[in-house]
């Protein structure tokens, strides 16, 4: 594509056309105490089963009643705990954790004596199904090869040891020479014995058969159990470990592949990698392919997204690949030891097969628990229900000599920033911001940040040690506030973990051993800045009820709906009812006071006179329900402090359940009550629950995990209402005052709105709706030029024209 040219819908569609998927149901085939794939639904359809073996019966205890062979073949299926033979329903786990064996339930009076599956018979059996799998995953990674080849530098497998990188891995090999691509083994020093093992045996198996292939293997720059002290052990809400032991240690590699070639800047890659759909709710929302996921300038592609277990291990069966032996212990998922994603099941597998791995773990937990965690059993209980991988702040981690902390002075113009016990050199820093000296001994140095063409003066002093420093700013606005607060954070916190060493364009940022920043190199992205909250990952992890780490004051007024969402019932009567009068409405008191909170803050009520805002007369008229939630969801952002704080704080592919976003909303609003969260907590899952938000938009899918206890599951969404993804483009230029943007803009962490932060549009998904856009109004104009991907908003334009013209 030329230069500058503008992009068409219809250029785009043909660009990103790629191979489609073909999926099969299962059912069971008592014959061959084996499965069946089936192109179509049928009454005996089955959710996909996992092969069973000998030593997962083993240890459980199953030999103490049932005979079978210690034979490599699988002698059962099991879907979930619920174990199958020859298609019926014969036993159940229940239960089981870290310190405690599951209970198993015999559904049958019945000795067995367990044949094994008939593999072959059940292979030949798949055939078909099995060829046309493959085959379409082959196609699908030779289209996609083929059409990025020419503008990569590197094209890798990312192979884990697990059942799934071994089948990507395997269809790589049978598509691509070995010299097209590179294998790259990502040791997060956390795996298990059964993992080398299997990593170890595949690099040989793989050099024999290709021996120009290159493998590789690549770690943390620490162990892992050092980064869980330095950082705490990972959460749900805090995994900090993917990014650090697997993310950073995989950029290296490539980066210093490329400089091994005599070549500079940063390489792009595409990574083939075995992630799949039916894994996790948060995969579920994973697109085929996608742009700068894990690392920047890289394309995934996951050529069996869309596959289940059943056929994963039919293909290895198959093709005679010896599955790594955690599966035949009976784990479904092969990772680290100890994960804040794996289940109690998953941890009973571990502590029995390595139990002083295991241990080792569980004393570090212990070790960084809070001091309240006193007594034995307590903390047993505590590691055993898993409360540890909820939490969502530092308060359970052992208090440290480190803080920052900030003083406005606005009677003297000044703004400061001090910094205690800080592992960096805040001057290195600060370079990123374009520092000027003006003056510099051991204990000063006076000097200006030139940002966004406002020069401001600082000072900077070291106080007491060369590990305290106190920065002073003059005339600071909130811009450069923001900026300093992530830079003190970061100058405090840094443990050298190379996050964001990985996240700069330009190769100007080194962080281990040592902060070096290239002055010559730096660009002033910001993009180190603000990868992370807070700036700084060891600060997002070890954030304490905002006791000494500093970042942007969050709105405090969350208690503001009486515990009432925004109903579904109430937003379409008020949108359906022409004369809509709340005084005149069945609502109760307090129903009234939310439901006019509400409506102010969606944009769609004059609060004054309470009458309809014009964007309500227009929705009322032209849109239908999902183009007006999905407005007024863009607008209670901008003016919802409850809406805000869950649409900032909770990272799309978060599955949490109630106590987990309390726990957050405690960390972020330490001066609110208990019962004020609560309420603000009860009108989020209303809103959700009973709105398109939460199912179709998939903002937050809200469900029972037990009777008394809800999750929510924040995926997200590549298909919102084109009106909605124009509309909050409109909304985030308004806020930043500007109308042009490259794409690359709205996916940076630091951009209030847009179409990725409140719906998580993917950059695939987004440019075709804003083409289609484009094509239908003069609102926007989406261009190439230079090789990047450029937005322009008409400025000139009422949005809301812009609105009726796309409706």
């Amino acid at each position: 594509m030329r230069l500058g040219a503008i992009l068409t819908l219809k250029g785009y569609q043909t660009c990103m056309a790629i191979a489609g998927e073909v999926m099969y149901r299962v059912r069971w085939d008592p014959e061959t105490n084996g499965v069946l794939l089936s192109e179509f639904s049928t009454d005996d359809e089955i959710t996909p089963p996992r092969p069973v073996f000998h030593e997962e019966l083993d240890l459980l205890g199953f030999n103490n009643f049932w005979k079978y062979r210690k034979t490599e073949k699988p002698l059962l299926w099991a879907v979930g705990r619920r174990y199958y033979y020859q298609g019926n329903l014969v036993a159940e786990a229940k239960g089981g954790n870290i310190f405690e064996r599951p209970e198993i339930n015999l559904l049958t009076k019945d000795v067995l004596a367990l044949e094994p599956v008939d593999v072959d018979t059940m292979i030949q059996r798949n055939r078909k199904a099995l060829l046309a799998l493959e085959n379409e995953a082959m196609e699908y990674i030779t289209k996609v090869y083929e059409k990025y080849t020419k503008h990569v530098e590197y094209t890798a497998v990312s192979f884990s040891g697990g059942k799934d990188s071994q089948v990507v891995l395997d269809l790589v090999s049978r598509v691509l020479s070995p010299g097209d691509y590179i294998v790259v083994f990502s040791d997060t020093t956390m795996e298990l014995p059964d993992t080398y093992w299997t990593v170890s045996q595949t690099e040989l198996l793989m050099r024999r058969k290709y021996p120009e292939i290159r493998f590789y293997t690549v770690q943390p720059t620490k162990d892992a159990l050092l980064l869980w002290r330095d950082f705490g052990p990972p959460s749900r809400v805090h995994r900090w470990c993917c990014t650090v032991t697997k993310t950073v240690p995989f950029d290296k590699l490539i980066r210093s592949l490329h400089v091994e070639q005599g070549h500079s800047g940063v390489p792009r890659m595409l990574v083939f990698e075995g992630s799949r759909r039916e894994e996790s709710k948060t995969r579920s929302g994973y697109s085929r392919a996608a742009m700068s996921v894990k690392h920047i300038h890289s394309i995934n592609a996951r050529p069996i997204i869309d596959w289940n277990q059943t056929e994963v291990m039919l293909y290895l069966m198959t093709r005679g690949i010896q599955i790594n032996p955690l599966y035949r212990s009976g784990a479904t998922r092969v990772g680290c030891t100890i994960c804040p994603f794996a289940t109690g099941w998953s941890e009973f597998i571990i502590g029995q097969r390595f139990p002083q791995i295991a241990k080792r773990y569980v004393r570090t937990i212990q070790s960084t628990l809070a001091k309240e965690v006193k007594e034995l059993k307590d903390m047993q209980t505590y590691i055993k229900e898993g409360q540890w991988k909820t939490r969502s702040g530092g308060n359970i981690l052992k208090e440290t000599n480190q803080t920052v902390r900030d003083i406005f002075q606005p009677e003297k113009g000044l703004y400061e920033l001090e910094m205690f016990d800080a592992n960096e050199n805040l001057i290195e820093w600060l370079k990123v911001l374009g520092l000027h000296y003006r003056q510099v001994t051991d204990s000063l140095v006076l000097g200006e940040l030139a940002v966004g063409g406002t020069t401001y003066n600082v000072k900077i002093e070291k106080k007491h040690t060369p590990k305290n420093f106190r920065l002073s700013v003059s005339f600071a606005d909130e811009r450069i506030v923001r900026h300093l607060r992530r830079i003190a954070n970061k100058t405090t916190y840094c443990v050298h973990c190379e996050a964001c060493e990985v996240q700069c364009p330009t190769g100007a940022l080194q962080t281990f051993p040592r902060v070096q920043v290239d002055t010559n190199k730096c660009i002033s992205c910001l993009n180190c800045l603000y990868v992370f909250d807070q700036g700084c990952l060891l600060a997002k992890s070890i954030k304490r009820n905002g006791e000494g780490v500093v970042d942007l004051p969050v709105h405090q007024n969350l208690d503001r709906y009486r515990t009432f969402g925004l109903r579904r019932e109430w937003l379409n009567m008020f949108l359906s009812q022409e004369n809509f009068s709340l005084k005149d409405s069945t609502l109760g008191p307090k129903q009234k006071e939310s439901l006019k909170r509400w409506l102010t803050e969606g944009g769609l009520l004059n609060p004054s006179n309470n009458t309809p805002t014009h964007l309500a007369e227009i929705l009322r008229e032209r849109a239908d329900e999902l183009d007006s939630w999905s407005i007024v969801w863009v607008n209670l952002y901008y003016s919802s402090p409850l809406i805000e704080w869950y649409t900032d704080r909770i990272p799309f592919g978060s599955v949490l359940q109630r106590e987990d976003l309390m726990s957050q909303l405690r960390s972020d609003f330490p001066a609110s009550s208990d019962r004020t969260l609560q309420n603000a907590l009860t009108s989020l899952f209303q809103t959700l629950e009973d709105t398109p938000l939460g199912a179709q938009l998939k903002l937050g899918i809200v469900q029972k995990s037990s009777v008394r206890t809800k999750t929510i599951s924040k995926i997200g969404t590549d298909n919102p209402p084109t009106v909605a993804v124009v509309y909050s483009l409109f909304s985030l230029a308004k806020h930043l005052g500007r109308y042009d943007f490259t794409i690359a803009d709205l996916y940076k962490p630091e951009v209030k709105g847009g179409p990725y932060r409140l719906f998580g549009v993917s950059k695939d998904a987004l440019i075709p709706k804003l083409v289609a856009a484009q094509e239908k109004t003069n609102c926007l104009r989406v261009e190439f030029t230079k090789g990047l991907q450029n937005l322009h908003l008409d400025g000139n334009l009422d949005p809301l024209k812009c609105l009726e013209m796309l409706l």
